[in-house]
């Protein structure tokens, strides 16, 4: 199943919100038998430094999506610009800058291409998701309504 962008008014992105989003994506997770969730989780309004701690940290925790070799194509690619801040690499927490939802699909266990697009029009980085509904995080499943 693939997920697009979720929009949630500035008003209410909060926790609430976010248990909200996830206890629909897994009703129609079970009502279409998906074994597998997957798109982009974006960051935006945050320096590549935030971003390249972000590769870094998910690179580290064997959190990325290695046997894929998915890579932005060359027009979102912003690679070389984002290596430019490689020598202040280890200065920064990463999960300070990470949106709620991208860290809830942390949380539920999603891999993610360590090499994200960067989309103009919206102004952010891209990480390519893929969540595998059956190694879905225990207490995410629990909390949100498990695929029995």
């Amino acid at each position: 199943m693939e997920l697009s962008r979720a929009c949630i008014h500035k008003d209410y992105r909060n926790g609430a919100a976010i248990r909200l989003l996830w206890r629909g994506i897994h009703q129609y997770l079970n009502a279409v038998e998906a074994r597998y969730l997957f798109g982009c989780s974006s960051i935006s309004g945050v320096r590549p430094l935030a971003i390249l701690a972000l590769m870094n940290y998910l690179h580290r925790h064997e959190l990325t999506l290695n046997h894929w070799e998915i890579f932005p194509h060359q027009t979102f690619d912003r690679s070389s610009q984002l290596l430019k801040d490689l020598r202040d690499f280890g200065l920064h927490n990463p999960i300070a800058d990470i949106p709620a939802l991208f860290r809830a699909y942390l949380n539920a266990g999603a891999k993610f291409e360590v090499v994200p697009a960067y989309d103009e029009q919206f102004l952010c980085y891209d990480f390519f998701t893929v969540l595998d509904v059956q190694k879905i995080n225990a207490n995410h499943a629990r909390r949100f309504g498990s695929r029995e």
